[in-house]
């Protein structure tokens, strides 16, 4: 009997940590669901910036968020009541890895237990712009292939002699044969671990390994010709075509980086260049004011210079603004370059604060929620300090004396504010803390 009433709280305590388990493995959802969509790009990584939703999924709770970018900053963020929703916008996520903890609170700031989660965020946007630089050894028989990739990291090489088909090597290092009797050109260009395609660079001097006459120093690396490869598609036919036709037109934006915000009046330039005579040309603007409104502009002012066309803005007013450039040419070659600009000059407004300065208090600890007392167009990072200590927000402090609570918020176009409040905090006689 007592073997068998064993077994039986055996199998009950087996059975009682399986079901934990499972419910620690569901814990997260009941908090909080975050949502963002698959990754675009190779190797878990986004080609373009996504947007991370947050929502809450119970009454009485705070969930927090916290982003530490690559450069060191860190954004947090809030949401409170059930099934309300705080958004992570894209701008926030440039280039580079970024982590997401995510975790709940009581209202009185303690954090829950096995709410806590953290999600690694990997963005890269931009094709690998360093050109592949080609160096002969010392007998002229092997070319040396160098690539870089700033952000992901080069996945490997593409190359091809003269015409012949494209062989790939992984690594952003590589060391090819010429082939015996081969009199001609050498492509190549690079995939970076995104997934991201750059652009196809052509070996300046003829490569050849019979008869060939050059007087350049072998141990020299050389420049390497840049030819727009396609956008559209990664297929080695439209790689051919490329150098069967005339270039592709080129668009050139100055001034402007994409996902960019900045503070200031911003000059706008775009230059277009191309070899086959222009079929057509277009550009738009599209401006969303920080109360929601929007305005297009369709561009028509170009400047003709030679066969060349440009034109030059300057866009002064807050909001967001949506940039799209097309060109096409008489062989049907297309080029298309867009970009996102945002414009603050507002610097944050901070409430609340002045309602504590010369104030007496008991006792004195932040149970604000930043959404409650930073109003911005974009995002922001704050600081909140006590006597010029980083103030602990789950601290309750009982000092008496005098405080000083100074608040500092700075936002992504660099406008700064800083509202600092006095107060006393001071016990009634008899009154313990």
């Amino acid at each position: 009997m007592v073997r068998k009433i064993g077994a039986i709280f055996i199998a009950l305590t087996v059975l009682c940590l399986l079901s934990g388990r499972v419910l620690k493995a569901e814990d997260v959802s009941v908090y909080y669901q975050i949502t963002c969509r698959e990754p675009d790009g190779e190797n878990g990584y986004f080609k373009t910036s996504p947007e991370i939703t947050i929502q809450s999924m119970k009454e009485n709770q705070r969930i927090r968020y916290q982003v530490s970018c690559p450069n060191g900053k860190k954004i947090t963020g809030s949401v409170t009541g059930k099934l309300n929703e705080a958004k992570i916008a894209p701008e926030i996520f440039s280039a580079g890895e970024y982590l997401l903890d995510v975790w709940a609170e009581e209202r009185n700031g303690k954090i829950l237990s096995g709410s806590e989660t953290t999600k690694k965020v990997k963005i890269d946007r931009s094709v690998p712009e360093e050109a592949i630089q080609f160096l002969f050894n010392e007998n002229r028989t092997v070319v040396e292939i160098r690539a870089e990739d700033d952000v992901s990291g080069v996945e490997g090489i593409y190359y091809k002699w003269g015409n012949s088909t494209w062989q790939y090597a992984k690594g952003n290092h590589i060391f090819v044969t010429v082939p015996e009797g081969f009199l001609g050109k050498l492509y190549g260009y690079v995939t970076d671990c995104a997934g991201n395609t750059g652009s196809v660079c052509a070996f300046q001097e003829a490569v050849g390994n019979g008869g060939m006459q050059n007087e350049v120093s072998p141990s020299a690396v050389k420049e390497a010709e840049t030819v727009l490869f396609p956008k559209e598609t990664g297929h080695v036919r439209d790689l051919e075509e490329t150098f069967e036709k005339k270039s592709v037109p080129q668009l050139e934006i100055v001034g402007i980086r994409d996902s960019m915000i900045v503070g200031f009046d911003v000059a706008l330039s775009c230059r277009v260049t191309a070899e086959n005579p222009i079929e057509t040309l277009t550009g738009r603007i599209v401006w969303e004011k920080p109360g929601g409104e929007r305005e297009e502009e369709v561009i028509r002012n170009w400047e003709k210079e030679g066969d060349n066309y440009a034109i030059q803005t300057i866009l002064k007013e807050e909001g967001m603004y949506q940039l799209s450039f097309e060109v096409t040419d008489a062989e049907g070659n297309h080029c298309e370059e867009k970009r996102q600009l945002i414009i603050d000059k507002t610097s944050p407004t901070i409430q609340k604060v002045n309602e504590i300065n010369g104030t007496r208090m008991a006792a004195f600890w932040w149970n604000y929620d930043i959404e409650e007392i930073v109003c911005d167009f974009t995002t922001y990072t704050y600081e909140v300090r006590l006597d010029g200590v980083l103030c602990n927000e789950k601290k309750k402090y009982t000092k008496q004396g005098r405080h000083t609570l100074e608040v500092r918020v700075t936002d992504s176009a660099g406008n700064m504010t800083i509202v600092e409040a006095k107060f006393e905090i001071a016990r009634e006689k008899g009154e313990t803390s």
